[in-house]
Order: C-alpha cells, then sequence, then structure tokens
C-alpha cells in the first residue's frame, strides 16, 4: 500500500504523528507498497510506463522516479525481489512563496529514523529497498535531499559522499532550492550545500536522531519561529490583529512571549 492521497494534514499533527513512530520505532510494512498484491494482479504484467532507478547504497538502496503514483504502484507488482517504499516527506513543504525546500528538520529526522527502520527489519534483510518519487522536480529534489541526509545522518557518510549518487544522474531530475521571494532567486543551494550545513549542525550536537523533541519543534509552528542555531532564529513577521489575513503569520503578542522564554534579546529585520 502505498502512504499518499490521504487527506490534508496539518504541520503539527503531521509532526506528532512523526515522533510516535520515531520514538516507538516505525512499522515498516504501511509504508511499503505490498508484496501480496503482486500474486493477484500478475507478475507479468508491466507497468504503464518504465521509471528511473537510481542506486543509493549499491543493493541496499535505491531511488526510483516514476511519472506518477500508478505507474509506481504497477511497477511494484512487477519486481517482486524490490521492496518499494513512500512517504509523503517531500510533499509537506509550506512555501513563502517560489520556495519549494528543502523540508524542515523535524521531517528530515522521521524520515531517516523511517528509513533506518525499514533497512534494519528482518523481513527485508536480503532485499533492495527503493524510495519512490514522482516525476516533478521539486519533489524529486527534496526525495534527494532527504535520501542524503539518511546517508549523512545514519550511515556516516561525508555531505560530498552522499551527494554524489544524486549529482552522477544525468539528466538532472533535480534543481536548486532557491530563496522565499518572488523574485528571481541570485543565491541557490543544491542538495550537496544543505547536507553541508546539516551535517555541520549534527557534528556540533545542536540536534540528534534519536533525541529529537518533535512535539518542541512542533509547538514553535504557532510563533513562526525556526531555532537555526542555539544563539540564532529566525522567524515570520508578524501581523497586526486588525491587519491579519487568514492563516497569517502571528501577531507580536504572540511571539513577544516565545522570545522571551527562548532568551532573544534583539530582532533584525
Amino acid at each position: 500500500q502505498v502512504r499518499a492521497g490521504h487527506g490534508p494534514e496539518t504541520f503539527s499533527s503531521m509532526l506528532r504523528r512523526s515522533s510516535s513512530e520515531g520514538v516507538q520505532g516505525v512499522q515498516s510494512h504501511p509504508d511499503c507498497i505490498s508484496r501480496q498484491s503482486s500474486e493477484r494482479h500478475g507478475r507479468g504484467k508491466a507497468p504503464r510506463e518504465v521509471g528511473r532507478h537510481f542506486p543509493v547504497i549499491h543493493g541496499r538502496l535505491s531511488l526510483a522516479i516514476y511519472p506518477d503514483t500508478a505507474s509506481l504502484q504497477a511497477a511494484s507488482k512487477t519486481m517482486p525481489h524490490l521492496v518499494f517504499y513512500t512517504s509523503r516527506e517531500e510533499h509537506c513543504y509550506l512555501p513563502y512563496c517560489e520556495d519549494f525546500g528543502p523540508v524542515d528538520l523535524a521531517t528530515t529526522v522521521s524520515f531517516c529514523i523511517r528509513t533506518r527502520n525499514l533497512l534494519s527489519d528482518e523481513n527485508f534483510k536480503d532485499r533492495e529497498l527503493v524510495h519512490g518519487s514522482t516525476a516533478d522536480e521539486a519533489t524529486n529534489t527534496n526525495a534527494g535531499f532527504l535520501l542524503g541526509a539518511y546517508l549523512v545522518l545514519v550511515e556516516g557518510w561525508t555531505p560530498e559522499e552522499a551527494a554524489a549518487p544524486f549529482e552522477r544522474i544525468q539528466p538532472s531530475p533535480f534543481k536548486n532550492f532557491r530563496d522565499a521571494t518572488h523574485l528571481p532567486s541570485d543565491f541557490d543551494l543544491s542538495i550537496r550545500d544543505c547536507l553541508r550545513g546539516l551535517a555541520l549542525a549534527h557534528s556540533r550536537k545542536w540536534f540528534s536522531l534519536d533525541g529529537f523533541d518533535f512535539e518542541r519543534f512542533a509547538s514553535q509552528e504557532d510563533t513562526g519561529m525556526s531555532r537555526v542555531c542555539p544563539k540564532f532564529y529566525a522567524f515570520t513577521g508578524p501581523f497586526s490583529p486588525e491587519q491579519r489575513p487568514a492563516h497569517a503569520p502571528p501577531t507580536p503578542a504572540d511571539v513577544i512571549p516565545a522570545f522571551l522564554a527562548s532568551g532573544v534579546g534583539a530582532v533584525v529585520r
């Protein structure tokens, strides 16, 4: 079964679900396309369109890009030696303007824990795990970043080593991340750039996989704050109460208590 096509999920509820999965140990089978369905539908039936498979860890983990979820499901029924899995992580980024990622830290940690659990599952120890993605550049780029993050945070690869499997793909199915404006972006970031930042934060123990506080991270949604490093927060500029549109950032009355609680002493715009 592909975990896709569900109804809309709020950012906070997604993180709470990720937290429970990460702490309790995710059950791998619901995240995978069912092996049992291959017998019912016939293994010899060709998929709607052949996808592209790219190795990440030889014989253990790869990225597959298909035109759509239906094509991915169809492909899984013809390749019983592979274990396809999908996730909503690369789709859950909430853009400000023309930006499309990378996904946030809680999402990244959740994906790494899920992938680690799948690879360590005894049911799949002799099978290759295939992370399925669809054929748009934004989704593929977030998928590439997430897989690279797994290589850095779990497998201990350097950012350069982790980015290499994706940089070798030609023509590239990825694009650079851009700044959060509607203007032309003049400072793009590659998957490798983002992995370097992730690796640096992890090496300085600003976060950890198994000790990650999902609930605390989710609570920051209400104030629009994001902790970049121990002495620096980024936050969404607040609206005054009378000007605040629906689904807008918080008001000053919302953020000031959060600033005080976090020890923030100066705000720079």
